[in-house]
């Protein structure tokens, strides 16, 4: 039996992770109509070979990585030849690796015109910040799925 206080710390618990749901399916579901609108347009989605899997990885990665995981694929990643401005604004990307999947991405902003970088040591003054490209959409066929993906110099970095 649940005390009082555990039966109402149980129930927000519960709130926070269902609201959590509806708004997480709320923004994949305005990231898929996005995507399926750009496909209705006859948008050509550019294929990206950026990313390549590693057939030898060192043993001391993959030890730590047996440890840690249950099921992993590294990639080689080769920069793009293009910049923030020139970067196509529909692509496709696959990652085929222990488990295939194929991103179809919109071009997106995540930084308002005129932004900068400050920091506590920089005294109010700009730091240096080199644009991203970023992208967002789905799992080409899932449209209850939702990826974004930023490419930098030498880095990409990415959430399915």
């Amino acid at each position: 039996m649940l005390l009082p206080y555990s039966r109402s710390i149980f129930l927000c618990g519960l709130f926070l992770l269902l609201s959590n749901l509806l708004i997480a399916q709320g923004a994949s579901s305005i990231v898929a109509e996005l995507v399926l609108q750009e496909k209705a347009r006859s948008a050509s989605f550019e294929k990206l070979p950026i990313l390549s899997v590693l057939d030898e990885v060192p043993e001391d990665i993959e030890n730590e990585l047996r440890e840690a995981v249950h099921s992993y694929s590294l990639f080689h990643f080769q920069d793009l030849p293009y910049t923030e401005r020139t970067a196509p604004e529909a692509i496709s990307l696959e990652l085929d690796g222990a488990n295939s999947v194929q991103l179809e991405l919109l071009k997106t902003a995540v930084v308002a015109e005129g932004f900068s970088l400050v920091s506590s040591e920089s005294d109010g003054v700009a730091i240096p910040y080199e644009q991203g490209i970023h992208y967002r959409g789905m799992i080409l066929g899932n449209p209850n799925s939702l990826a974004a993906i930023s490419i930098f110099k030498n880095e990409i970095m990415g959430m399915i």
